[in-house]
């Protein structure tokens, strides 16, 4: 085989790994946390999903207290210790204008608290979606 035929052959698959890289790394940023959230459950409650990127999503719901924050839902469900690692997004939904508002918090390095000021107080059908922390090849791969 010469050298001139391996060219094209080498180009055109370079091209389709480009083509397909693309069009994957789109498909992986649109996540089932970019979904809207259902807006006909209960008034006073709200829902924490633990993505397991290998098995169903763990979805637990818990009552709605007047002023109760993230902290305060994640240590009723038991989810503190085992989750301060992972990444806490508020899903909160916004009926009047058809959206959704996404709200990161973290817990203080080392501990097991929600940073203070990323300790929202949560509202009636918010989402607490709480999701492995990315590597930083999974980082690389998303942009």
């Amino acid at each position: 085989m010469s050298g001139k035929t391996t060219h094209p052959i080498l180009l055109g698959l370079f091209i389709l790994s480009l083509v397909v890289s693309s069009g994957c790394s789109s498909m992986l940023t649109a996540r089932k946390t970019d979904l809207p959230l259902e807006e006909n459950g209960p008034k006073n409650r709200y829902s924490i999903v633990v993505d397991s990127s290998y098995s169903r999503d763990d979805v637990k719901y818990g009552e709605l207290k007047k002023g109760m924050t993230v902290q305060q839902a994640l240590e009723e469900q038991g989810l503190v210790n085992k989750h301060r690692t992972s990444e806490i997004t508020i899903m909160r939904p916004v009926p009047e204008k058809g959206q959704v508002i996404k709200m990161a918090s973290e817990f203080q390095p080392g501990k097991s608290l929600i940073k203070f000021e990323q300790d929202y107080a949560l509202h009636a059908g918010d989402r607490i979606m709480i999701t492995p922390k990315k590597t930083a090849l999974e980082k690389m791969l998303d942009r």
